[in-house]
């Protein structure tokens, strides 16, 4: 039974997944196929999978058949990859499954979170076959999308293993100091400050903040994007000071860099308000708050959605 799936695999390059409610079955795809001897064998392994009732073919559009497949095979089918004498078919089907569900997995956009929680699943289990046919690198990007994903529906649980796979992976085959790698560290400090996990966040977030300075530059926009995120950490801590400190130089690179008017600079503006007014310098946040809000109002087309979000001394 494993053998057949497995030569169902090795004959469909391109199947789709769709993953159901319970997560009990796997939906696979059978083609047209340019090769007679691989035909008969694809026929062969959806009848014996069949027999078994592991197998249904489903209701669908087109002409593709659908099938959808018992848990208990692909449970049956890792078992097998398992075994020494299967290294080449283990290597296959890893290889095959990732390039498979990055082909699937959409892109980040809300109108597509449907899509992506199909996929979710997948994608993250062929993530962690990803060293098993050496595609690290695919493999991280694929989480990468999973992580914003995630990020985007709230799910901080979720992503925290996702943003682990993905540095480690990148941190093995492209180096600490790649772009890629020192974002995925990023990803990981901004899903422990969601979760509150502060003293976590701030001490990944001051090693990539040094990395982003090394590697890039002082403006460049991800290094200052950095620092306000330390800025961020420590206001959370009640480190009012640091926080006010940091915020003030990046108010002043995102000037420097981009202009008054610039959706960052009001957002870097808005920060240093409500900083000051936790730290009881309320004439100074009112200030900078309203200096804020007439730079948003003068230009129709910001929508920086910061409006009513003024400090508590304004209110």
């Amino acid at each position: 039974m494993c053998r057949a799936f497995l030569q169902l695999s090795r004959c469909n390059e391109k199947p789709t997944g769709d993953r159901q409610g319970d997560g009990s079955t796997r939906s696979i795809s059978s083609g047209s196929d340019s090769e007679d001897d691989d035909n008969e064998v694809l026929h062969a392994a959806i009848q014996v999978l069949q027999e078994f009732s592991f197998l249904h073919l489903r209701v669908s559009e087109g002409t593709s058949r659908a099938y959808e497949m018992h848990k208990l095979v692909q449970d049956a089918t890792l078992y097998a990859l398992s075994r020494r004498d299967r290294r080449e078919d283990e290597v296959h089907f890893s290889k095959l499954a990732l390039r498979v569900v990055t082909d699937l997995f959409p892109e980040r956009r809300r109108e597509l979170w449907g899509e992506c929680e199909k996929y979710v699943v997948h994608a993250q289990r062929a993530g962690e076959w990803a060293e098993l046919c050496e595609g690290e690198i695919e493999a991280s990007g694929l989480l990468s999308r999973v992580s914003n994903y995630m990020y985007d529906r709230g799910r901080w649980r979720e992503k925290e293993p996702v943003d682990k796979r993905a540095y480690e992976f990148r941190q093995k085959r492209l180096g600490e100091e790649h772009p890629d790698t020192i974002q995925s560290m990023a990803d990981l400090a901004a899903t422990y400050y969601a979760q509150g996990r502060y003293e976590e966040a701030e001490k990944i977030s001051v090693e990539v903040l040094a990395l982003r300075r090394d590697v890039l530059d002082e403006k460049h926009p991800n290094t200052i994007r950095s620092m306000a995120d330390l800025a961020t950490t420590y206001h959370a801590q009640g480190r009012y000071e640091e926080a006010e400190k940091i915020n003030v130089e990046v108010l002043a690179l995102q000037r420097d860099v981009l202009g008054d008017k610039h959706p960052d600079t009001l957002q870097a503006m808005h920060g240093l308000a409500v900083t000051w007014n936790s730290r009881q310098r309320c004439p100074e946040a009112l200030d900078m708050m309203q200096e804020c809000l007439q730079l948003q109002c003068a230009d129709s087309s910001l929508k920086l959605g910061i409006v009513g979000q003024a400090p508590t001394c304004l209110t």
